[in-house]
């Protein structure tokens, strides 16, 4: 009797003093490194309305719950305080694991070095070490007729309302995130119809280019690792490239573009730039060391368009680097609106048949079509209404660093163009769909080119739960990336004939 009446002393006082040790920590951690830990919870979908109350509202709960953890008389409150915070944690992390439309980064203190199911372990133990030290010190404390009642009633009570308030932040970013849009799309009978389905051994396989009948695929967690499958009889045929002594490169960031009978692997974090042949696989360093680049595009066999960025002005910038190892920047084509790095980010790709280049933003309902010397042809719009960028950025004293402090709205995801035909993977929903099947499938936007209007929209249904990731497109085929899976689909050529 003895050793137990020991037990129910020392078990709540190991607890308290856990819940002391975890919660002062994290607390000082989010209070000394407060920029940041805004910023997290800016990231996330679910706490973005809630970011600036939330960052200096959590810290201070933690320390209140501390305080209070030290005195007698409220002792057992305070664990029920701790109960409902680590549960609250808990479901928190199970709704952006499984509901939300992307992972954030954690949000502070011990988290950070923790994945998020480590980070969900984590919570769920300290939450069960509250329970049962409740349990313990309410028996102790309470002799009276219907406290285990009472005390089981505030455990239910604890448990249902961090579910709730949990349940109420999600139904309310949500309401935010897919509110109706302004527009309306015009979607014409079965446009595209699948031909051929077939699955892939990795998730890490990104779209290279088109040639000669085949699609390429390159392999982001193996730079040197390919895949063609045959768009005609849908057969997969895996091989490798190769550099001479790849290793004295540090290659980073290695990313492969088929055009022609040619193959480029280009990383602008070294940066250099490999070409070779399809038929030979030998890959031979080209151009190095002039400009670093995130994004590259061949437009002939000695000429490549990038984005690279401007150091003293903060912006993106789109230039032209050839064989002679020269590079001439245009700043003026991108336009910043809140900032340089964001509000400017997008797609870049070439279109082979009327040898142009077409930026598409992200976050604002514009693409930009140039000729190969970077001139603008023209700036066209899509059909959204969303002409400025909604994003918040900022830069990082600690780290130096640009980050969004909240989550942005995308308007489109992707691009690409055959001919006349501009497809864009559009994020944003119109005033005249469905909610469900827009959840469940991706939209691809067409726009008429040379008359600069929209066309009309089409479907890509989701792939057992997968969305799509990338896509090509060319006169009669749609190419489609899932997570690991690679989905041919035939174009209907009737809807192109006022294109041309």
């Amino acid at each position: 009797m003895k050793k137990i009446n020991n037990i129910k002393t020392w078990f709540p006082y190991v607890v308290r003093l856990l819940f002391i040790l975890l919660f002062v920590y994290a607390a000082v951690s989010k209070l000394v490194d407060y920029q940041n830990f805004r910023v997290q919870l800016g990231q996330s979908p679910m706490l973005t309305a809630f970011a600036g109350l939330l960052s200096w509202v959590v810290p201070l709960l933690e320390l209140w719950i501390v305080f209070f953890l030290f005195l007698p008389k409220f002792r057992l409150k305070a664990l029920y305080a701790c109960f409902f915070l680590m549960t609250a944690f808990s479901f928190y992390i199970v709704a952006i694991l499984n509901f939300s439309p992307y992972v954030p980064c954690s949000c502070g203190g011990i988290l950070d070095s923790m994945g998020w199911m480590a980070h969900l372990i984590f919570n769920i133990g300290f939450a069960l070490l509250a329970l049962v030290a409740i349990i313990v010190q309410s028996s102790t404390e309470n002799k009276k007729k219907g406290s285990t009642k009472r005390t089981r009633n505030f455990i239910l009570g604890c448990f249902l309302g961090s579910a709730l308030l949990v349940a109420t932040s999600f139904v309310f970013a949500e309401r935010m995130i897919q509110s109706h849009s302004s527009f309306l799309r015009i979607y014409p009978p079965h446009p595209i119809e699948e031909l051929s389905s077939i699955p892939l051994k990795y998730n890490s396989y990104y779209l290279a280019g088109i040639h000669d009948g085949k699609i390429y695929l390159g392999n982001a967690t193996a730079p040197l690792h390919m895949i063609s499958m045959d768009s005609t009889t849908a057969t997969l045929r895996e091989f490798s490239l190769f550099i001479d002594d790849v290793e004295q490169y540090n290659l980073t960031s290695a990313h492969l573009k088929v055009r022609d009978s040619l193959v480029y692997l280009s990383d602008g974090t070294v940066p250099i730039l490999f070409k070779g042949r399809l038929s030979t696989r030998q890959l031979y360093p080209y151009i190095s060391g002039k400009a670093y680049f995130d994004i590259l595009e061949p437009l002939s066999q000695d000429s490549f368009a990038i984005r690279s960025y401007i150091t003293d002005t903060g912006d993106n910038t789109l230039g032209i680097m050839n064989n002679k190892e020269t590079v001439q920047f245009y700043p003026k084509i991108l336009k910043r609106q809140v900032d340089g790095i964001f509000s400017t980010d997008g797609t870049l790709h070439f279109n082979e048949e009327l040898q142009k280049l077409l930026y598409t933003y992200y976050y604002r309902n514009q693409y930009i079509l140039m000729d190969t010397n970077m001139n603008v042809i023209h700036r066209g719009q899509t059909i959204d209404t969303n002409s400025l960028a909604k994003i918040s950025a900022e830069k990082l004293d600690k780290t130096n660093s640009h980050l969004m402090t909240t989550p942005p709205l995308t308007v489109n995801r992707n691009a690409d163009s055959y001919r006349n035909r501009l497809f864009v993977h559009s994020a944003l929903l119109a005033k005249n769909e469905d909610q469900k099947e827009f959840s469940n499938s991706s939209v691809i936007d067409v726009y008429n080119i040379k008359k600069q209007n929209y066309a009309f929209s089409l479907y890509i249904p989701d792939h057992q739960g997968t969305k799509l990731r990338e896509f090509r497109v060319t006169k009669d085929k749609v190419f489609a990336l899932f997570e690991r899976r690679l989905v041919v689909y035939e174009l209907g050529q009737g809807y192109f004939k006022d294109f041309e």
